[in-house]
């Protein structure tokens, strides 16, 4: 496997280091139906609802966290095992 894939594959959470907590996200769809989902809210967590994304994911998620809110005390946290 490349560094890349490895990079990829590794399965990482997002924490607040101020705060502790975790983001998680919550996906608003178009209907109550539909598959389609139409928006996705960010928010600070305890750990257990914490979301879950590959490295890449997770630094495009922190990105967007620093942008939105211009808190830059976010890290990307590995998961072990």
């Amino acid at each position: 496997m490349t560094d890349r894939g490895r990079a990829e594959a590794e399965v990482c959470r997002l924490r607040h280091m101020h705060t502790g907590l975790y983001v998680a996200r919550t996906l608003r769809h178009a209907a109550s139906d539909s598959a389609l989902v139409d928006g996705v809210s960010l928010l600070l967590d305890r750990q257990a609802n914490a979301a879950l994304f590959d490295r890449s994911s997770a630094g495009r998620v922190a990105d967007a966290w620093i942008a939105l809110t211009g808190d830059n005390r976010i890290e990307i946290e590995p998961l072990e095992g």
